[in-house]
């Protein structure tokens, strides 16, 4: 079968509005996702920069990097925070992730790090093309 670039949007687990058991069987379903992808080559976990990760997200982690899946954390809502604000957060989830504030990309346009993101995944799409 051709190869072929797909971005699969996931539900969050952030501010979502549902019980514990919805987020719970949510949780399962996204974990065994990942797990059972064996085509996959990038996970990208968009995490709001207002929040440090949950529990939920840490398992995504962990099980991208158990699977030797790529994972770039991007934080999102980056506008609502000022700069010195959004330096120590970034530090934070950084930490809680067990990556470098350099590891963690921001989703602000007036980010270097979106030029960055936007190449990542037009090499990926080439690359799947090409194959």
């Amino acid at each position: 079968s051709p190869s072929r670039f797909c971005l699969v949007d996931l539900p969050g687990f952030g501010f979502a509005k549902m019980g514990k058991e919805k987020r719970e069987t949510l949780a399962q379903l996204t974990i065994e996702y990942l797990r059972l992808r064996d085509e996959l080559d990038l996970v990208l976990l968009l995490n709001d920069c207002r929040r440090e990760p949950g529990e939920d997200e840490l398992a995504v982690r962990k099980t991208a990097f158990d699977a030797g899946v790529g994972l770039l954390v991007v934080l999102t809502k980056c506008d609502l925070l000022g700069h010195s604000n959004l330096a120590q957060q970034k530090k934070k989830i950084a930490h809680a992730y067990g990556l470098q504030p350099e590891d963690v990309m921001l989703s602000a346009a007036s980010d270097p790090g979106h030029a960055l993101l936007s190449a990542i995944l037009s090499r990926l799409a080439a690359s799947a093309a090409a194959d």
